[in-house]
C-alpha cells in the first residue's frame, strides 16, 4: 500500500494515498502530525478494559459480575478489539462504534462453533445469509455492554470527555407480549395447584411469585441462589448480579 501511495505521488497523484488513509480512519486509527503527542489519546483500549475488569470483578465484598458473567464480557470485549483495533480510547469515535456494529451484525451467530479458527475480516468476507447472523436484541446487548465500558471510562476514570457510544441504539426486534390481566393473574394465583399446594416441582410455585412481585425474567429468577435473598434496613432483596447460562459470542 505504501509503495502503491509512492508511485501515485511520482506521477502527480495525491488521492491516493488520501484514500488509503482514510480506510484506517473510518477503522478508528488518526493521523498524529510532528507536534502531536500520542498520549492524548488516553490509555489503549486493552488497558482501560483490564481496569474495568479488575473493578468489576473485585470483591467488595461481593464483585459486580460473577464469574459466568465476567467471562461473557471479556468475549464481547475481545470481539470489540479484534474489530476496531486496540487504538487509545480517545480515538474511539461515533463512527468507528456505528462502524463496529455494522460489522457486528454481519458475523454470523456462534462463530466460534460455526466456524472455528477463522478471523473476523474473513468471516467479513463472506457471504453469511440473514438467518445465520445474529439478531438485532444480540447486537444491542454487546451495545450495552460496550457502552457501559466507555461510560465507566468517562464518568468514572475520566479518560473520556465525550462517550462514543451516546444516542447509538439499536432497536431490537423481540418480541412484545400483552401484560397479564386482574383476571389472568386471578386464574393463576388462586389455580388447585396454589390453593391446595398441589405444584410438581417446588420452582413452579416460586418462579411465578416471584415474577409477580419482582418483574423479573424467567432465565433470571431460575438462576437466583438461596444467599441471593438478603436484608437490607428491615428490608428483603434480590442482590446479585444477572448470571448468564454461557459466555457470550
Amino acid at each position: 500500500m505504501h509503495w502503491e501511495a509512492q508511485k501515485a505521488r511520482a506521477e502527480g497523484d495525491y488521492r491516493a494515498e488520501e484514500e488509503f488513509i482514510a480506510y484506517y480512519k473510518r477503522a478508528g486509527y488518526s493521523v498524529l502530525s510532528s507536534t502531536e503527542n500520542p498520549s492524548d489519546a488516553g490509555p489503549t483500549i486493552s488497558e482501560a478494559w483490564e481496569q474495568y475488569y479488575a473493578e468489576k470483578t473485585a470483591a467488595r465484598p461481593k464483585p459486580d459480575w460473577s464469574p459466568s458473567t465476567a467471562q461473557g464480557q471479556q468475549a464481547t470485549f475481545d470481539e470489540f478489539r479484534e474489530i476496531v483495533g486496540n487504538s487509545g480510547v480517545r480515538q474511539v469515535t461515533r463512527d468507528v462504534i456505528l462502524d463496529y456494529l455494522e460489522k457486528v451484525g454481519r458475523l454470523p451467530k456462534n462463530r466460534t462453533k460455526s466456524y472455528p479458527g477463522q478471523a473476523i475480516p474473513d468471516l467479513l468476507s463472506l457471504d453469511i445469509p440473514e438467518s445465520q447472523r445474529p439478531s438485532s436484541r444480540t447486537v444491542a446487548e454487546k451495545l450495552t455492554r460496550v457502552g457501559a465500558f466507555f461510560r465507566w471510562c468517562r464518568v468514572i476514570r475520566s479518560f473520556l470527555d465525550v462517550d462514543p457510544t451516546e444516542g447509538v441504539n439499536i432497536r431490537s426486534n423481540s418480541r412484545s407480549y400483552a401484560p397479564f390481566t386482574e383476571h389472568d393473574l386471578d386464574l393463576l394465583f388462586f389455580s388447585q395447584e396454589y390453593r391446595q399446594d398441589k405444584h410438581r416441582s417446588l420452582w413452579q410455585f416460586w418462579i411465578p411469585l416471584v415474577a409477580l412481585y419482582a418483574g423479573a425474567r424467567q432465565s433470571e429468577i431460575a438462576q437466583l441462589m438461596v444467599d441471593d435473598v438478603v436484608k437490607e434496613d428491615g428490608i428483603w432483596i434480590f442482590s446479585c448480579p444477572i448470571r448468564q447460562s454461557g459466555p457470550a459470542v
